[in-house]
């Protein structure tokens, strides 16, 4: 396959900004979480999800995995290393909104602040 000539599909393009900012945003999750528990300040406390909030993060893993699966399905770069790349995208799906406790607070604020926004 021709690399050079598969980015010049816009596919490709999308696949790779989709996919650049999920390692980001995987990337920068663990380092939240990491900085959180070494330096951590005050009490430490534990949370215990209710069904509503699991709810969410299992709506927002099927949602970013439909994204990154329909990319990597359409994009010519990723001919020939589809099923690794899926592989890959499923751990950071998997990690971001499932083990990831500053992701999933971070994501539980950001929808929250999406419903309680007023409508105009």
């Amino acid at each position: 396959m021709n690399y050079a000539e598969a980015l010049k599909h816009p596919d490709s393009i999308a696949f790779l900004v989709v996919q650049g900012l999920v390692v980001l945003v995987a990337a920068y999750s663990f380092l939240r979480q990491a900085w959180t528990r070494l330096f951590a300040r005050g009490i430490p406390g534990e949370v215990t999800r209710g069904e509503k909030s699991w709810g969410r993060f299992l709506v927002l893993h099927g949602l970013l995995l439909m994204l990154v699966f329909q990319l990597i399905g359409v994009a010519e770069i990723t001919a020939g290393y589809r099923v690794l790349i899926c592989l890959g995208n499923f751990a950071l799906a998997t990690y971001l909104t499932l083990g990831n406790g500053w992701f999933r607070n971070w994501s539980l604020g950001w929808m929250r602040r999406v419903q309680e926004r007023p409508e105009r």
